[in-house]
């Protein structure tokens, strides 16, 4: 992934593992529907799919959760001390390092979002339409 020289953090690993699960899945949901009888697939893959597409919704907003979680550690750290004076160099670090999983619960959310968006948008074309009309 992104490396920022810095441990992940749990929620790191939540949106890694959360988005390769549904990776996975909707990589098994594109070669269900092409490999499809030509009957069509079965009609609750337009289901699954939609439902797919709802989690994968999910991972920028954890990455989104994760960077508030860490500014909130990051400058509740830092209000701690009662001195107002200018960033020494180590504090500078500590900051860099409390700051860090800001950006990469953010960036995993969308390094993830992304190709799930493009296999289930390969799903969706792939599925035959079906007609509104009923006969």
């Amino acid at each position: 992934m992104f490396s920022l020289h810095h441990d992940f953090t749990y929620l790191d690993w939540a949106i890694v593992g959360f988005g390769s699960v549904l990776l996975i899945a909707h990589l098994f949901l594109f070669l269900a529907v092409v490999s499809a009888d030509s009957a069509g697939p079965h009609p609750r893959l337009r289901r699954t799919q939609e439902y797919l597409l709802l989690l994968s919704e999910l991972l920028p907003l954890l990455g989104l959760l994760g960077t508030v979680q860490a500014l909130l550690f990051t400058f509740k750290a830092f209000g701690a001390e009662e001195e107002n004076t200018v960033m020494t160099m180590a504090q500078m670090k500590t900051f860099v390092q409390d700051f860090a999983p800001a950006l990469t619960t953010t960036a995993n959310g969308l390094f993830f979002l992304i190709p799930n968006l493009l296999v289930n948008a390969l799903a969706w074309f792939s599925l035959p339409r079906v007609s509104s009309n009923k006969e």
